[in-house]
C-alpha cells in the first residue's frame, strides 16, 4: 500500500489512515477507470441513421423552455 502523504489528522490512528489511504488508491482507480471509458467513448465510431423521425413524449417541445 502506498503512503500517500505525511500530514495526519489530530488523533488519527494507524487503522484510520491505513483504511483512508486503500479509500484514496480506490478513488484514483476509479477515477483512472472513468476516464479509460470516456477515451473509449470519444473513438467510437458514427452510429447508424436515424431510421424515422420521432417526437419526444416528455419535456417541453422546445428546447430554450
Amino acid at each position: 500500500m502506498v503512503r500517500f502523504h505525511e500530514r495526519t489528522f489530530p488523533g488519527e490512528t494507524k487503522e484510520y489512515r491505513q483504511q483512508r489511504d486503500q479509500l484514496l488508491e480506490a478513488e484514483i482507480a476509479l477515477r483512472k477507470q472513468l476516464e479509460e471509458v470516456a477515451r473509449r467513448r470519444r473513438v467510437l465510431p458514427r452510429g447508424g441513421a436515424v431510421p424515422e423521425s420521432y417526437i419526444f413524449e416528455e419535456g417541453a417541445a422546445d428546447l430554450a423552455d
